[in-house]
């Protein structure tokens, strides 16, 4: 049962704390999954696999090439650290969020 939009936005600010209510310096992007079922362990790993590299590129600087100055580094782990829990508030799944924690996830048994 899917009780939440299949298409997730990340709304973030890559500019830092001093500018984080500056909607221009926001970055978005969207991350569909109708393509998944979320409340299985594949399908929630998955999910979240796409979300980890949509805050790497929401986050990261455009300029750096996968490389930022030690400096840098604090407030890019800021935002991926804020932009996964948003994501995942979102989702409001609790497959996606055990995998997101570690935990081992329930396996579904169908009944007959």
């Amino acid at each position: 049962m899917r009780a939440f939009a299949s298409t997730l936005l990340f709304a973030l600010s890559v500019a830092g704390a001093t500018h984080a209510d500056d909607l221009s310096d926001r970055r978005t992007e969207s991350v569909t999954y109708s393509d998944l079922n979320i409340e299985n362990a594949m399908g929630a790993k998955a999910l979240y696999r796409r979300i980890e590299a949509a805050s790497r590129r929401v986050c990261a600087d455009n300029g750096g090439g996968g490389r930022m100055p030690l400096s840098e580094r604090s407030a890019y782990e800021a935002c991926r650290t804020q932009a996964m829990e948003n994501a995942l508030k979102s989702i409001n799944s609790p497959y996606v969020t055990a995998v997101a924690r570690g935990e081992t996830l329930p396996i579904a048994v169908a009944q007959h």
